[in-house]
């Protein structure tokens, strides 16, 4: 007994192709829709549903700790903020710092608003903001980083900020 001819793996045959044509020849919409549905959207579907499978591998431990990660930030950030803003002056002593810091965390507030994080641009933007040279929003960059790590530190363990002042 001969077997059983294999059925093709390919997801683009020549029924494909000619339901292709005459669909981009077909001016009538309803007609259109039916070529669509019977003939292109079916290996379109199976072609995607096998490259999730072969690709996407689903973790949701992962998953769940990036979401509650991602919930904290949103949290802490908008409490460092408020720290900040309310110990500017003792965090900062230079007109100019506090001045930049204000910039910089203006940007955290605004953060939600923001499309591009691109650094070079955010830094162009408190430049242009503050009138200052890169050298100052450096300098100041680095204390509210090095504030920022430690606070959420303490953030993440106690879900709390102990003030310094």
């Amino acid at each position: 007994m001969p077997r059983k001819k294999k059925k093709s793996n390919n997801y683009y045959t020549k029924i494909q192709d000619v339901a292709i044509c005459a669909y981009n020849k077909s001016d009538n919409p309803a007609q259109r829709e039916k070529i669509y549905r019977r003939f292109i959207y079916p290996p379109f579907l199976k072609l995607t549903e096998n490259l999730i499978n072969i690709y996407e591998q689903r973790n949701i431990i992962t998953e769940t700790h990036n979401n509650e990660m991602r919930e904290t930030i949103k949290y802490f950030m908008d409490e460092f903020v408020e720290y900040c803003y309310d110990n500017l002056n003792y965090i900062f002593t230079n007109p100019t710092d506090i001045h930049v810091a204000d910039s910089v965390l203006h940007l955290f507030e605004e953060r939600i608003n923001i499309e591009d994080f691109n650094k070079k641009a955010l830094y162009i933007f408190i430049r242009e903001r503050t009138g200052l040279p890169t050298t100052n929003v450096t300098r100041v960059v680095k204390t509210l980083k090095h504030l920022y790590e430690t606070k959420f530190r303490e953030y993440a363990d106690t879900e709390f900020m102990n003030l310094p002042f």
